[in-house]
């Protein structure tokens, strides 16, 4: 127990030290809010859990490092604050931010947490083994290699899935209402395209898919613009239907594109007000801007997060028409934070919640389209499918497509001629 003692007489010095000074990085600004008034509860609480943590190390009938217990107790502790906050070890750290990139290698499923703690996809990505194996949003994951994973947190579960290349995985799979599935993939490096594809429908309408928000999608965006000025397209069909999100710079630098300079984008809302914090992203500078051809956006139940935040503020500020079904509802800000005391480690922590340009909270609600149009799910993954084989639309019908292009023809001076 000496080695308690020492750590708790370390421990105090750094409240004492807290008290005066402000600590790096993360609470940058904080001075460690609250401690001087409850100094003397906030010692006893970290006295209990230092305790917690020897006492496991001494007595626990397996031997597990210090450090590994500490970094349990750190992510538990993420995780009971809600199911996007965790701790990111060295190696789950440099895996998200290869993901941010748009690279990884895994089966290519986005998942989220629902009200049992039950793993949903909420997304797959287009060209993943889970794509061709034709797995589903809403599909529950409830085992990995045959272990059950109903509880288990997303990290983890997402850690599970991935590996190195050409290696077997096998997903347990529930599908409402009561089919239990069972799919065996091969694991491959996957790359993100943040658009595939651009088409021309015809009639002067360009058609545009937005897989994923991440971080080339602003650069690639401009692209499609220029392409669409330069073929002199009358109307543009955005389409974020089975687009789970991503970046949250990534929305606003395609949003400012198609917003007047200075328009509210996204209000974000949180405890801390700083300088790195705006609450407030307007449409700023951009190489090319578009704030007058018609647009209809393509929505449906995976379409979340940074797709939402698209969404909002284009029909906030009459941009855009919606057309397909009520999207996900995921608008809460994961702020990705390293750790100053151990650079290679960080927190992902939900520090605010956005709502449209209108003021609109849709977390857990979602955004309501203007014309509901339903497609079946299966019909919808055989266009996905052909999508991504470059054949387009041929062949298959999508009436939340139709419906867009009716819509866009109407918009179009001379479109119904």
């Amino acid at each position: 127990m000496k080695y308690i003692g020492l750590f708790l007489g370390v421990l105090f010095l750094l409240f004492v030290g807290c008290r005066t000074a402000p600590s790096p990085n993360l609470a940058d600004g904080l001075e460690c809010e609250g401690l001087e008034e409850n100094a003397t509860n906030n010692f006893d609480d970290v006295t209990m859990l230092m305790e917690v943590l020897f006492l496991a190390k001494q007595n626990f009938v397996e031997d597990v490092e210090f450090r590994d217990l500490v970094y349990m107790a750190a992510d538990g502790m993420l995780q009971e604050m809600d199911e996007n906050s965790s701790f990111l070890q060295p190696d789950e750290y440099e895996e998200l931010e290869e993901e941010t990139n748009g690279e990884f290698c895994g089966v290519g499923v986005t998942v989220d947490s629902d009200d049992e703690g039950v793993m949903r996809v909420l997304a797959t990505i287009d060209d993943s083994p889970a794509f061709h194996a034709g797995i589903l949003a809403g599909d529950a994951i409830t085992a990995i290699d045959g272990t059950n994973v109903v509880g288990t947190s997303m990290d983890v579960v997402l850690k599970m899935m991935r590996g190195e290349e050409g290696s077997n995985v096998t997903l347990g799979i529930h599908r409402d209402p009561d089919k239990e599935l069972e799919f065996k993939l091969v694991r491959k490096d996957i790359h993100v395209s943040g658009i595939r594809p651009v088409l021309d429908l015809g009639d002067g309408i360009g058609y545009v898919r937005i897989a994923q928000f991440n971080q080339n999608l602003p650069e690639e965006f401009t692209k499609v613009l220029k392409q669409f000025r330069e073929t002199k397209v009358k109307g543009i069909i955005l389409d974020v239907r089975d687009n789970p999100g991503g970046l949250l710079l990534a929305a606003t630098g395609v949003a400012e594109q198609l917003l007047k300079r200075g328009k509210t984008i996204v209000f974000i809302e949180g405890r801390r007000k700083d300088e790195d914090d705006p609450g407030e992203y307007t449409a700023g500078k951009c190489e090319i801007r578009d704030t007058k051809t018609p647009i209809i956006m393509l929505v449906n139940g995976s379409s979340a997060s940074a797709s939402e935040i698209l969404t909002g503020a284009l029909r906030d500020h009459m941009r855009a028409v919606v057309v397909g079904t009520q999207t996900y509802g995921k608008a809460s800000v994961q702020s990705v934070i390293p750790l100053s005391t151990r650079p290679d480690c960080a927190i992902r922590l939900t520090t605010a919640y956005y709502l449209t340009p209108k003021r609109k909270e849709i977390h857990g609600e979602g955004l309501s389209p203007d014309f509901v149009v339903e497609i079946d799910s299966d019909e919808w993954n055989k266009i996905r499918q052909q999508l991504v084989e470059g054949k387009g639309f041929k062949g298959v019908r999508d009436p939340q497509l139709e419906k867009a292009v009716e819509l866009l023809k109407g918009m179009i001076p001379g479109g119904n001629k």
